[in-house]
């Protein structure tokens, strides 16, 4: 059994890597983030708590003596916020917005010669990683982390440089088979990346 992998990176697998591992701690399920509705709605509320504090200072309704300055300046930062949370999750935006990392880490790979760009082979004898100017082969025990999500597997054999090998992305072997392939060849379970249990992430459901 092979399996071969030829990378086309978009940002949206840099932002998974970011939410897996960066984002937060490896192994806890990931933070729940508001919907676009529920951010859209935070942008109104700063909106309004900015345009409150402002009209307190003009009117003075609560009669300070005199009235306090940092009533601008914190109804003028709420406005900004409110703002630049609406630009960010405004109706029919074309773009999901995505971690700032994610997009210089996809900027640095899309401007590499293509030709340096690394595709993966993993047979029973080890693990391969090619491009147009070298070759390099490692033996499965070398691999020091092994993780997966829905979209990707991740690998690293020094735990600074990782490889994300996206699922929808090889080009030999079904990538269903690989996570049983890996823990058989390195002798080390394929770690689901948010904690979720074996039942829950092969789809298996009391």
């Amino acid at each position: 059994m092979e399996f071969e992998v030829q990378p086309d990176y978009t940002v949206e697998d840099y932002a998974a890597f970011w939410y897996g591992f960066l984002g937060k701690r490896r192994g806890k399920r990931e933070v729940r983030r508001l919907s676009d509705r529920g951010m859209r709605l935070g942008g109104v509320v700063f909106l309004l708590a900015g345009g409150f504090l402002l009209w307190v200072y003009w009117f003075n309704p609560l009669e300070f003596q005199p009235v306090p300055l940092f009533l601008v300046w914190m109804g003028l930062a709420w406005l900004a916020l409110g703002g630049v949370t609406l630009v960010q999750w405004r109706p029919g935006r074309s773009e999901p917005v995505q971690p700032r990392w994610a997009k210089r880490a996809w900027k640095r790979w899309a401007a590499q010669d293509p030709g340096l760009r690394w595709s993966y082979r993993f047979t029973p004898a080890g693990m391969e990683m090619a491009n147009r100017v070298s070759e390099h082969r490692f033996d499965y025990s070398q691999l020091q982390q092994l993780w997966e999500d829905g979209g990707h597997f991740y690998l690293t054999l020094d735990q600074r440089v990782w490889h994300i090998l996206n699922k929808s992305q090889f080009t030999r072997g079904d990538p269903a088979c690989f996570a049983a392939f890996l823990e058989e060849r390195a002798g080390r379970p394929v770690e689901w990346v948010n904690g979720i249990p074996e039942a829950e992430r092969r789809g298996v459901t009391e």
